[in-house]
């Protein structure tokens, strides 16, 4: 006898009890007093990334398409982010730039975990709360427990005009409070991610800077460190500046990364740590030399994002330009951080004041950090695939989206699931169905739905565990799975 057709509408059965529809997860809203939200997706699989990132603060930029966010009277002070599979979860934010008359923002967001292989994973801006008090926070975002020790998201005063010069003071994001300082030839100039400071533009003097008086590192105490992970996105005004090495950033000289012209053709990358025994170049296996990619004579100078990982530990010193590796060693002597001869005692940007035959840099600066670990190529690949312009790693979806555990669904996919979620660019009906391998239907959900990102816990579906054939209609979906359920 065929199995009786069970019709739920506005519901799903769980553990005998009516819970709400995907959209009201069954784990709750931990933002229900806003009146506002906002879902972004994270393709994470097209970035090239081969292992899940784990507290990994993600570029969030706001723009005209956001408008409802920014007419909001009340925001940013009671933005507020969650997890898209589970809205109880909150997610730590930090504010860096808010222009609402421009509709334009950078907001970055602390993610638990951001999976390599998912297409489809979320989560949710909120805002509309006029009792909400502001929650941005660097030091909650870049914990130095995580192994940040400084970041300088390199933004001048809010206020301050284009093309204006210093000097400015660049605030560190994390608890260490490390204050950068410029001198007054640097000026405000655009960058990827809003403005930042640029070098010898107004006054082409060659004495411009940005410094820090005393050694960020790890620990940066005067004793040798473990690791060290310098990184920073830099536009140099042209290529060949000079035939000398020109400092971009420099930690004393305790590790160092240095643009080279090469007789007009191309410019590349040096990079160099300070060992605990001997000179601070201690021997050429420590200093790199690389091309930096885009940057030849055949190209407008562009950004790049640049990365030197020292870890001795792990027998690992690798440079990097936009996230791809440009040359690694297996060194593995400790760094040190005694002040020696011919070393500089600052953390300094634009000039290298422990080699005076370094040459002045020419070029804009933005979001650069000094981490007391060392980052993974993973970890430096997906900064890049997230923090360029015209990244495709984090955005609304306005097309229909359906995935199970977070892996897109084509018509005739077959995986083993807990989830199915999907995101619908345009208000209308869902119909889910569920039918096992003899064609009777076991389950079938219907609801209207506003546009937005949804979530089913297939766990608290009543169903037996098995093999079942979903299909799946919402508006610009219809799609036929196979998905195993196991209990």
């Amino acid at each position: 006898m065929k199995r009786s057709r069970r019709f739920i509408s506005h519901a799903v059965v769980v553990g005998g009890m009516l819970a709400g529809f995907a959209g009201s997860p069954a784990f709750g809203d931990l933002y229900t007093g806003w009146s506002g939200h906002q879902d972004f997706f994270m393709n994470a699989s097209a970035t090239g990334i081969t292992t899940n990132q784990v507290k990994f603060p993600v570029l969030l930029r706001l723009t005209s398409a956001n408008a409802a966010v920014f007419s909001s009277t009340t925001s940013p002070a009671d933005l507020r982010f969650a997890k898209g599979s589970n809205l109880n979860t909150g997610y730590s934010y930090q504010v860096q730039r808010w222009d609402a008359m421009h509709h334009l923002a950078e907001v970055w967001v602390l993610v638990d975990t951001i999976f390599s292989t998912s297409t489809s994973q979320s989560f949710r801006m909120y805002w509309g709360n006029t009792g909400a008090a502001a929650a941005s926070s660097g030091p909650a975002v870049f914990d130095t427990l995580n192994g940040f020790n400084a970041v300088w998201h390199l933004v001048p005063p809010s206020g301050t005009a284009v093309g204006a010069p210093g000097p400015y003071t660049f605030n560190d994001a994390t608890a260490h409070g490390y204050s950068l300082t410029s001198t007054a030839g640097v000026i405000d100039s655009p960058t990827i991610m809003g403005y930042g400071p640029a070098f010898n533009k107004l006054v082409p003097t060659g004495t411009d800077s940005v410094w820090y008086n005393g050694l960020i590192g790890s620990p940066g105490n005067g004793t040798n460190g473990s690791a060290i992970t310098l990184s920073t996105w830099v536009k140099v005004d042209s290529i060949d500046q000079n035939t000398f090495k020109t400092t971009v950033m420099s930690l004393g000289n305790v590790a160092t990364m240095e643009i080279q012209g090469e007789t007009g053709t191309s410019d590349t990358l040096h990079t160099a740590y300070h060992a605990s025994a001997g000179d601070w170049w201690s021997g050429s296996s420590n200093y790199h030399g690389q091309p930096m990619g885009q940057l030849s004579a055949s190209t407008t100078p562009s950004w790049i994002y640049i990365a030197y990982v020292v870890d001795p530990n792990n027998s690992n010193v690798a440079c990097y330009s936009n996230g791809a590796l440009i040359e690694g060693d297996n060194d593995n002597v400790s760094i040190g951080y005694n002040v020696v001869a011919g070393m500089g005692p600052n953390m300094a940007f634009g000039i290298n004041e422990g080699n005076g035959s370094r040459q002045a840099f020419y070029g804009t600066l933005c979001e650069a950090r000094v981490d007391n670990v060392g980052r993974s190529g993973d970890w430096l690949m997906l900064s890049y695939a997230n923090q360029r312009a015209g990244q495709t790693f984090i955005g609304m979806s306005a097309t229909p989206v359906l995935a199970v555990d977070g892996k897109l669904v084509k018509t005739g996919f077959a995986a083993s699931g807990s989830t199915i979620s999907y995101s619908l660019g345009t208000p209308g009906a869902v119909e889910v169905s569920f039918n096992d391998l003899l064609g009777r239907t076991a389950l079938v959900l219907n609801r209207a739905q506003s546009s937005g990102h949804y979530t089913i816990d297939l766990k608290r579906c009543n169903l037996a565990a098995g093999h079942y054939i979903v299909h799946f209609k919402a508006p610009g979906i219809d799609k036929i799975a196979s998905i195993m359920i196991a209990r």
